[in-house]
């Protein structure tokens, strides 16, 4: 007799409470790219979590780390500004990652729309990736990818979007300053289990795992960020290969 079927989350249109236009990932990231070093939200989202990692505190100083999804360099100038020996990021916005270049933080940039960390077995020395799994059908694909790219005791520190704001129908959404429009980018909702249990299947194991609320520090920065206070917006887990 076979074990019960515990269900998932279904396609995020199921839950969509927004009903705005639905971009794809690269084309919805490459309309943003113009705008989002200006929204004061994002390093709300995950640097509390970055920073709160005692993990990360203790190994990121003269390390070989890889950006997924580095977007305009945000976890890169956050890693930068702790001491990696190196940064390089792989991105699926030319757009994006163009910002980012600018900013003299990568060692490299790869532009690709695969999952795959693009890297040579054993490359690096640790991982980290915000706000970029949301948009990945397959995360257990990355895992394996992001497992081959870690040295044996390397680290992978993943933030992502807390599956509980899709599941209520909020997906990733900007305001387009050019059209006065807002728009949705395409996401797909993974439950914590699956993050957690794809990840051990991938050989490794999470040592630390954070969630961040919306707290009043928050609001004071984003005032339309007050009807969900109270409620977790990301989360991250950090994961050591075995």
């Amino acid at each position: 007799m076979g074990g019960l079927i515990l269900g998932k989350p279904l396609d995020f249109s199921f839950y969509d409470s927004r009903k705005k236009t639905v971009l794809p990932v690269a084309e919805g990231y490459a309309r943003w790219s113009e705008f989002y070093d200006d929204d004061p939200l994002h390093d709300f989202l995950d640097l509390p979590m970055f920073n709160s990692s005692g993990l990360l505190r203790s190994r990121i100083k003269g390390e070989r780390v890889l950006d997924f999804g580095c977007g305009t360099g945000r976890i890169g100038r956050w890693l930068k500004d702790r001491g990696t020996d190196s940064v390089s990021g792989i991105d699926i916005s030319p757009e994006m990652a163009r910002i980012a270049g600018k900013k003299n933080l990568y060692d490299g940039i790869i532009i690709s729309g695969s999952i795959s960390a693009d890297a040579g077995n054993g490359q690096y020395d640790g991982i980290a990736t915000s706000l970029a799994l949301c948009h990945v059908e397959d995360i257990g694909a990355f895992y394996k990818s992001a497992a081959l790219s870690l040295r044996t005791g390397g680290w992978l520190a993943l933030a992502d979007y807390h599956p509980f704001f899709l599941l209520n129908g909020i997906p990733t959404h900007f305001y387009d300053g050019k059209t006065s429009r807002e728009f949705s980018i395409k996401n797909s909702i993974h439950s914590l289990s699956e993050y957690f249990s794809s990840a051990v299947a991938a050989g490794l194991a999470m040592v630390e795992f954070f969630e961040r609320f919306v707290t009043d520090d928050f609001i004071d920065k984003q005032a339309r960020m007050k009807k969900y206070r109270g409620l977790p917006v990301t989360f991250m887990m950090v994961f050591e290969k075995k």
